[in-house]
């Protein structure tokens, strides 16, 4: 794991939907960039957002072309992260959905978080 600033262009994303309560919590809070984004770097060297969504898509509208990022390599099991588990299959229903970078999340702000789970738990059956 290495600490890196990342362009922002180049995040692909595992969740397809924001929640403007935690934008609205973060931007009062001026909490965009305390902590670092988690990413995995996969087998053909993409970013791929874990943690950090809405944050991500916060510093994007302030100008930022990049993000202070802790990434992990994919082979990297020490936080559960594995390709072949849950990273593949997010990703790819992100680019069913049209969301291929934090940009495209633009449209998908829910109000709530609990409409977020909601709607992402639909998506899934």
């Amino acid at each position: 794991m290495t600490i890196q600033n990342v362009p922002l262009k180049q995040l692909r994303p595992t969740e397809a939907y924001l929640c403007q309560a935690s934008l609205d919590f973060l931007k009062d809070h001026d909490i965009v960039a305390q902590e670092p984004l988690e990413i995995v770097v996969d087998e053909n060297d993409q970013y791929i957002l874990m943690d950090g969504h809405n944050r991500a898509y916060l510093a994007l509208l302030r100008g930022q072309t990049t993000v202070r990022a802790e990434v992990h390599d994919h082979h990297n099991t020490s936080r559960g992260y594995g390709l072949q588990g849950f990273l593949n299959p997010e990703v790819e229903k992100c680019s069913c959905l049209g969301v291929h970078c934090i940009h495209d999340l633009a449209s998908r702000i829910l109000s709530t978080r609990a409409e977020v789970i909601a709607y992402q738990s639909n998506q899934k059956k």
